[in-house]
């Protein structure tokens, strides 16, 4: 009952609502992080990730998934002078499908284009065949699609002609940047690659990715439970509260009745023994 005077109290703020906002954020939250990285070979930083993502990279021959809004790269054409003579080195770097080259070495896949080096004096055009001092290059490649064992274990490899077999460089991989660094030997043709992944490794990976891509519906469906327990007994105890509050509105209160006229008069003489009865008096009988 509502005492008078007063309005009628204000509802109670249920917690229950909040908690499953909150379980319903955490769970928007963790889908993302993991499906991040699953939706695009290009998407695969964590939320949050204070690294930018690198620039797209541009394919001889794309994939089929990155056929769309791909960019042909260009050649590049550099000298550099030499000290006698005012004569130059001429440097051209030219970009090619890997597919037209030697395939790489078992164990290996080919991680982006292939590249033919080639040196030549000016103005002669004689051709370099060898290099001297310290030489070395920085080759950029793509995150595959294809699983790998180790996406830091990049690696540079060299061929004189591009025909024959592959020889593996020293090579310093930088993950953050996707660049593989080694020194180089000479003109010929060289090709970033990446250690593949063996059969068992890739349907691990799978369940992985799998297990992960179902760890957050499997939060969320938790959360909805235990929210849905929550709520329950939160309405329950509130009913008992109801139900009780209703029952100590209905017993019978004691009332009063005592008042003006609600009474009854008894007079008696001051030799009457016993009672009377009301609105009489009580009389000794004579002998």
């Amino acid at each position: 009952m509502t005492p008078p005077g007063r309005g009628a109290p204000e509802p109670a703020p249920r917690p229950g609502r909040a908690l499953a906002a909150g379980a319903a954020v955490v769970a928007a939250y963790l889908a993302g992080a993991v499906l991040s990285g699953q939706l695009s070979v290009l998407a695969r930083r964590p939320l949050l990730d204070g690294l930018a993502p690198p620039s797209r990279y541009r394919w001889v021959r794309p994939p089929a998934e990155l056929a769309q809004g791909n960019k042909p790269p260009t050649p590049m054409h550099d000298a550099l002078d030499l000290e006698a003579g005012g004569s130059k080195v001429a440097f051209d770097v030219v970009p090619l499908d890997p597919a037209t080259v030697a395939p790489a070495p078992a164990g290996l896949l080919a991680a982006g284009n292939a590249y033919r080096f080639t040196a030549s004096y000016q103005p002669t055009d004689r051709q370099v065949d060898k290099l001297s001092g310290e030489a070395s290059a920085s080759v950029v490649y793509p995150l595959l699609s294809t699983p790998v064992a180790n996406q830091s274990g990049h690696v540079l490899l060299y061929s004189k002609d591009g025909k024959a077999a592959w020889t593996r460089l020293a090579s310093t991989d930088a993950p953050a940047v996707h660049q593989v660094t080694a020194r180089l030997p000479g003109p010929g043709y060289y090709l970033a690659a990446v250690p593949r992944a063996s059969a068992a490794a890739t349907t691990a990976r799978a369940l992985l990715n799998l297990l992960r891509a179902a760890v957050p519906f499997v939060v969320l469906v938790a959360a909805f439970a235990a929210t849905r327990v929550v709520l329950r007994r939160r309405r329950r105890a509130e009913a008992q509260r109801r139900m009780d509050a209703k029952r100590r509105a209905d017993r019978p209160k004691p009332t009063n009745q005592a008042g003006p006229g609600a009474g009854t008069t008894m007079t008696t003489s001051k030799r009457g023994r016993g009672r009377g009865r009301p609105g009489t008096t009580n009389r000794k009988r004579r002998r």
